[in-house]
């Protein structure tokens, strides 16, 4: 079980952190080359969007080593299973931008990610 965790909690935080840093650090002039959707949104939220990418990939991972080395690991639990729904919920809402700009090729990656986002979150609320 805890391989189970680590495995799918580390896919979903590598790569929350990978599209969060990539969101992040693209310049303004490459922004719209590498992701369409900024165009209807604004540059403003996309900068801001991958900001909870970046900070539920380091909750998500984070606890999990503190989980088996501090005394009293119940809390580590909650905390993974909070920091997964951050970064879930802009993957439940990033399809209504997808399907509204006709970007259909992106609702698989969007499903995919809520799956593993639900999977995730039920591995770490489960009691160790």
């Amino acid at each position: 079980m805890v391989i189970a965790v680590w495995t799918v909690a580390g896919v979903l935080g590598a790569f929350n952190r990978l599209t969060g840093a990539v969101e992040t650090f693209t310049s303004g002039e490459q922004l719209p080359k590498r992701m369409p959707w900024p165009q209807s949104t604004g540059k403003g939220r996309a900068y801001m969007a991958p900001w909870p990418e970046i900070a539920g990939a380091a909750g998500v991972i984070v606890p999990l080593p503190l989980a088996y080395t501090v005394a009293g690991r119940q809390w580590a639990r909650w905390v993974s299973f909070t920091a997964v729904v951050g970064p879930a919920r802009i993957q439940v809402l990033a399809p209504g931008v997808h399907v509204a700009r006709r970007e259909f090729r992106a609702l698989s990656v969007n499903l995919l990610l809520i799956s593993v986002g639900v999977a995730a979150a039920v591995l770490a609320s489960l009691p160790r």
